[in-house]
């Protein structure tokens, strides 16, 4: 018997095994690795977007208070005045002080945001949030609603995730383009806050099925509510 071509063999299909469970071994590293990194960017998206909803509720919460001090009426904006919109007029109910100098306040800003430039929040009208026009008083939509006035709160929002126009107002047209990631920056939804003080996140489906989308649901629905 030759024993040592046994051994050399023997030698050869150690090496070879132990060369396939190394590349085994790397295969399943990087399984798990990716496998990681996906469960660790969803927690750190779910984390920004729970901090987006912490902001809308305390948005939400001011409103109401303001709502108590007002005789039920809302914040409005009736002109280009500084001095006359809602973030100005909700002032002392989320906590600060208002100046001309002052950047956007952190709970105006959306952690999933991700063009942040300093320009971007150079003024405290500078947020990431849109409050529904349909029920506060912005030029052309004044309609002089008071908390009452609002027959489906459940269904009424108020405030949503926004960007691009100075005065953060939003209405139907805002959310028309599912292509626009800024605004759809939530794994591709966006937050809304409901009159009746729930934050919910819908896709672009959602808020198409629901009827947000339709004009007439725009004018009436986003102001009274949608029965549904």
């Amino acid at each position: 018997m030759n024993t040592h071509h046994t051994h050399t063999k023997d030698r050869s299909c150690k090496s070879a095994f132990t060369l396939i469970e190394m590349l085994v071994v790397i295969a399943i590293i990087g399984f798990l690795s990716s496998m990681v990194s996906v469960a660790v960017q969803k927690g750190l998206d779910s984390g920004k977007s729970m901090g987006c909803r912490s902001n809308i509720k305390q948005m939400l919460v001011a409103v109401m208070a303001y709502n108590v001090d007002h005789r039920g009426a809302f914040p409005s904006m009736k002109s280009n005045s500084y001095w006359d919109t809602w973030q100005i007029q909700l002032e002392e109910y989320l906590g600060f002080e208002a100046t001309p100098e002052m950047s956007t306040p952190r709970f105006l800003r959306c952690p999933a945001q991700t063009y942040n430039s300093d320009a971007f929040y150079d003024s405290i009208l500078k947020g990431d949030y849109g409050i529904n026009r349909r029920i506060v008083n912005i030029f052309e939509t004044y309609t002089d609603l008071k908390i009452h006035d609002i027959n489906y709160p459940t269904t009424t929002i108020l405030f949503a995730d926004e960007l691009g126009n100075w005065q953060r107002d939003i209405f139907n047209s805002d959310f028309d383009d599912p292509t626009e990631s800024r605004r759809w920056r939530h794994n591709g939804s966006i937050n809304f806050g409901f009159m009746d003080g729930h934050i919910e996140g819908m896709k672009f489906k959602d808020i198409e099925t629901r009827g947000y989308l339709n004009i007439d649901n725009w004018r009436y629905g986003w102001r009274d509510g949608i029965n549904n």
